[in-house]
């Protein structure tokens, strides 16, 4: 007899955002495998694994391109549990990170379910795959996990 394997949420919410890997960037995008972006991303792999999301309301989803305040973070904090940053980040961490200027988060990403990648989506490449000891590693701001 075999044992059978039994995955966490967490690497589950992680294995899907790993599926939409290759969906074209698009602004304010909510269609896996044709346009996302990185709040796009979180909000559809969230849906995949049947976690509880609050719908985005109005004002949150005319965000422009470049986020110039802690709106992101709000809404993160609205949908997610913020981590203490004195925890580890593991397979399906969500993180925020800095893109422009220091300390202000305006990106997000998953953790990879190895743990050591980072998938979020690139205005060029689309969703995508980079390594968290890398640019993005150093310019995480704070975390989040699933409710």
């Amino acid at each position: 007899m075999s044992a059978a394997v039994v995955l966490s949420r967490d690497t589950l919410f992680a294995l899907a955002a790993e599926t939409m890997v290759g969906t074209p960037y698009h602004h304010q995008g909510r269609v896996p495998g044709v346009g996302l972006d990185c709040v796009g991303l979180l909000l559809c792999a969230a849906q995949l694994v049947g976690a509880p999301i609050e719908p985005e309301r109005e004002d949150e989803r005319c965000y422009s391109r470049r986020i110039e305040s802690d709106g992101l973070v709000r809404g993160l904090r609205r949908r997610f549990d913020q981590v203490p940053d004195c925890e580890t980040i593991g397979p399906g961490s969500i993180v925020a990170m800095w893109k422009r200027r220091r300390g202000l988060a305006q990106h997000v990403g998953i953790v990879s379910a190895s743990g050591v990648d980072l998938i979020h989506v690139d205005a060029r490449a689309g969703v995508t795959r980079s390594s968290l000891d890398g640019l993005w590693g150093n310019r995480i701001v704070t975390t989040f996990r699933l409710r």
